[in-house]
């Protein structure tokens, strides 16, 4: 029933996820509301980018960790528990490590230098700032780690279970979205709405929970990005010929699924963006927890502010997954045209995705103060940002496979 047949849907699908986030990475830093939180606040920003943002900030991370929950049930078929274990720590956990050790500290010297602090050269930057704990934290090396925990966990799983357990639960699974898509969709949006709408209120839209400075993840959103790498090791465990059966056989649904999309997501980004300073994001619950409050006393509080918060939570739990579906939907539905570029940057999707930051960062803070409309500078930077991430990543690689066969 298993097959090795590799789906270019999903790596298309991946690659376009890192594209997209070198996007929002550069306007981040423009957007009118949320660009205080990024590692650069340039001194032109725009509300538009704000809705560019809400858009990409609400799909990058569920969908891609939707894609890469795939992979794991093939992968664990071809090299067993040992053996993919291992895999996953040398491709996920090293470049981690190393990201947190050379690439995060060039990420957060652009900031220190555009505040001014610039008195610290680099290396006494890194000594008595950066790994003296002041400044230090993962940037974006956490999606590495937290991929590879969930992989291993489900690995894990499978090992327990047996083949042939997992893979009558994916005919079953397979039969009930081929006769009615709801019956995933409706439950998914249900449990969307409990997660986010919980973890926000908990821990507060833009903050960080964790072990460490390094071992964190953002608090409102590590359950939902759980489940939708979950939901991807489910999906992953069909067969590829059924779930493209499954989703041929869905094709009169895709206009339906594109209007819901375009309806919730004005309604989502107009509220996020129009109550942003009137309770959407208000983070009171999260303070009351902070500050010592106990759950016997948080009632009041919620009373008070969660509304506001609930409201954004719930049109973000129905946005995001009629999101996953149409862009995979509409990946699926484009998989004869020709997709050149996105093929062929295809294999270096780690390295895009570790070094494009450090492009984007430096280049803003270039930036910073220039008389020159925000999307111009977005327009300058995407192009650099990608040719130099792709360059190093061709290199990179090049040296690996060198390194293979000199052994």
């Amino acid at each position: 029933m298993s097959t090795n047949i590799r789906d270019i849907t999903l790596d298309r699908i991946r690659t376009l996820c890192l594209l997209l986030m070198l996007v929002d990475h550069t306007l981040h830093a423009y957007a009118l509301y949320w660009g205080k939180f990024w590692f650069v606040y340039d001194s032109e920003r725009d509300v538009l980018y704000d809705v560019l943002y809400l858009h990409n900030n609400s799909i990058i991370i569920p969908l891609l960790f939707f894609v890469s929950g795939h992979f794991v049930y093939q992968s664990w078929l071809k090299h067993r528990f040992i053996r993919y274990a291992l895999r996953r720590f040398i491709h996920l956990m090293i470049p981690a490590i190393l990201g947190v050790l050379f690439l995060v500290p060039l990420m957060s010297y652009g900031k220190f230098v555009q505040q001014g602090e610039n008195n610290l050269g680099f290396i006494s930057f890194l000594t008595q700032s950066f790994f003296a704990g002041k400044t230090l934290q993962a940037g974006p090396m956490w999606v590495l780690y937290v991929i590879f925990a969930h992989s291993i966990l489900a690995a894990t799983l499978f090992q327990i279970l047996g083949k042939q357990r997992v893979e009558r639960f994916s005919v079953q699974l397979a039969q009930k979205v081929s006769q009615n898509p709801l019956t995933i969709m409706l439950p998914v949006m249900i449990l969307c709405i409990f997660l986010l709408g919980f973890s926000d209120l908990r821990w507060g839209a833009p903050w960080w929970i964790g072990w460490g400075k390094v071992f964190s993840v953002q608090g409102s959103r590590f359950l939902v990005q759980a489940l939708f790498f979950w939901l991807g090791v489910m999906r992953g465990t069909v067969p590829l010929h059924i779930r493209e059966q499954v989703m041929d056989t869905q094709e009169t649904k895709y206009k339906s699924l594109f209007i819901a999309w375009l309806i919730v997501g004005i309604a989502y980004i107009t509220y996020a963006i129009g109550w942003f300073d009137a309770g959407a994001y208000s983070d009171e619950v999260y303070r009351h927890f902070i500050k010592g409050g106990r759950w016997s006393e948080v009632w009041p509080v919620v009373k008070e502010y969660g509304s506001g918060v609930w409201i954004r939570t719930t049109l973000h739990s129905i946005y995001l997954p009629v999101q996953v579906a149409l862009y995979v939907f509409t990946v699926h539905k484009c998989k004869q045209r020709n997709w050149g570029f996105v093929d062929r940057i295809s294999p270096y999707g780690l390295g895009l995705f570790l070094f494009h930051p450090i492009f984007v960062i430096w280049l803003q803070v270039a930036f910073d103060g220039v008389t020159l409309p925000a999307l111009f500078k977005i327009l300058i930077i995407v192009p650099i940002a990608l040719g130099g991430a792709l360059l190093i990543s061709r290199w990179g690689l090049r040296l690996y496979y060198k390194m293979r066969v000199a052994r």
